[in-house]
Parts: structure tokens; C-alpha cells; sequence
């Protein structure tokens, strides 16, 4: 299951990737779990969740959370914020038309969300960061923790963050 809103980056990737559901819609916390149901009726947990859309991150992810499981958690983190300081972008109607200001996401002055606040909001849901690659976080549920042997899981944001940049 995709969710993309650019309609022509959405129609390349139901060309490349013809079995994957896409959604071709604007994500908000408001709509996420709705445009997402269709893919969960039959399973009780995913494999892999990614949530990457250079803004309000955070909140989507929050949203989801309380009512789907996955095994590993991919979510982009903002390394301009280091540990231990909490910060989201939060979710407002009109922030893409500030975004479109901006010739890249790269180009716009913040957004995302921290590492420190990736940390504490998935451990409240059972899940271990194991990685920090700069802008990209990777997270494991505890009931698969032993996978991970013989590494100490879970990781240290400090050290993560510290070690990518």
C-alpha cells in the first residue's frame, strides 16, 4: 500500500509497481487511517511501515500507531534537531501551499519531526531504534528484538545520531 499525492508520481508508480495499492491523495493525520484501511482489513500485522512525506511526519505516524503493528518502522527524521530535543511539525491546511514556495523539500527551513521525538513516541508502542542513517530512522517492534542479535537493541539516539552526522 502506497499513498501518494502528486497525481503524476502517482501514476509512475502504479506503472512500476503494478501490484502495490496506491492511494492518490493528499495525506493528513485526518484522513491517514481511512486511506490506509483498504490494505489492513485482512492482516493482523505488516511487514514494514514507511512514512516519509518531508512535513508533518510525526503526527501521521501518531495516527497510526494505536491501531496497526509492524515489524520495522522507517520514518525520516530531521538531523538538524539533535537528541534530546522533541520537536514535530505539526499538520496545518495551507502548509503545501508554503511548501510549493520551494524549488526542493531540502530548501524548506524545517520540517519533519526529531529523533528524540521518534524515540519516545515509538517506544510508548513497543518499538526499538535500531538505526539512524542521517535522515532516516529505523525502528523494530520488541517481538522481534532477537533478530537483531547479537547487537544491544535498542540503540542509543545519542550515539546514532552523533555517528551519522
Amino acid at each position: 500500500m502506497a499513498v501518494e499525492r502528486d497525481p503524476e508520481r502517482c501514476e509512475r508508480h502504479r506503472a512500476a509497481l503494478p501490484k502495490v495499492q496506491v492511494a492518490c491523495s493528499e495525506v493528513t493525520p485526518q484522513n491517514i487511517m481511512s486511506l490506509i484501511q483498504p490494505a489492513l482489513d485482512s492482516v493482523d500485522e505488516i511487514d514494514v511501515l514507511k512514512v516519509d512525506i518531508d512535513s508533518y511526519d510525526c503526527p501521521v505516524l501518531e495516527m497510526i500507531l494505536p491501531d496497526v503493528r509492524a515489524k520495522i518502522v522507517l520514518v525520516e527524521a530531521n538531523p538538524s534537531i539533535p537528541p534530546p530535543y522533541q520537536w514535530a511539525m505539526l499538520h496545518h491546511p495551507e502548509l503545501w501551499s508554503f511548501f510549493n514556495s520551494f524549488h526542493s523539500p531540502e530548501e524548506v527551513p524545517i520540517r519533519g519531526c526529531s529523533l528524540a521525538y521518534e524515540v519516545q513516541l515509538l517506544r510508548r508502542y513497543g518499538y526499538d531504534l535500531v538505526a539512524f542513517g542521517g535522515h532516516d530512522a529505523v525502528f523494530t517492534h520488541e517481538s522481534v528484538r532477537s533478530a537483531f542479535n547479537p547487537y544491544h537493541v535498542p540503540m542509543d539516539e545519542f550515539d546514532c545520531y552523533n555517528e551519522a552526522g
